[in-house]
């Protein structure tokens, strides 16, 4: 058997094959009931049938919402909901105006009509890196990027 019919063979086996997986795609798939066990109270009887379940009530333990009443009044650090302290405290008076760069590749960044490169400090921040299109700002343990105004 030569080359070409060794192909031959291989693309009439492969595409009813192929057709066959592309038309078994689109066939509506049956739906499987799903078997969720409800939750059955101790003292409960149990149900008679599967058909003729219902919901059981359980009433919840006494230590477990003592529980989660102690989780609720625990402190768990920084809202994600909550108000950005940078946009709320004296970073949202920090308005950037321009960055420049001189030939040495030295940045500067004109913040609030002033001039300032990395090292100096403006409203309390310290301004530690200048680059292309935002200036990093630090103040204690906080940091963050100040960028150009949206348009």
């Amino acid at each position: 058997m030569t080359k070409q019919q060794v192909q031959i063979v291989v693309i009439a086996a492969g595409i009813p094959l192929m057709a066959f997986l592309f038309w078994s795609n689109f066939k509506p798939k049956k739906k499987k009931a799903a078997s969720v066990p409800l939750p059955v109270a101790q003292d409960a009887p149990a149900p008679a049938a599967p058909a003729a379940a219902k919901p059981v009530f359980v009433p919840a333990d006494a230590a477990v919402l003592e529980a989660q009443k102690k989780n609720a009044e625990r402190n768990w650090g920084k809202d994600p909901f909550a108000a950005d302290p940078y946009k709320a405290g004296k970073a949202s008076q920090l308005h950037l105006q321009g960055i420049s760069f001189r030939a040495d590749k030295v940045g500067y960044a004109f913040i609030n009509n002033e001039i300032v490169r990395a090292g100096d400090s403006i409203v309390g921040y310290e301004v530690v890196e200048i680059l292309k299109d935002k200036v990093l700002l630090k103040k204690g343990p906080q940091s963050f990027y100040l960028t150009f105004p949206e348009q």
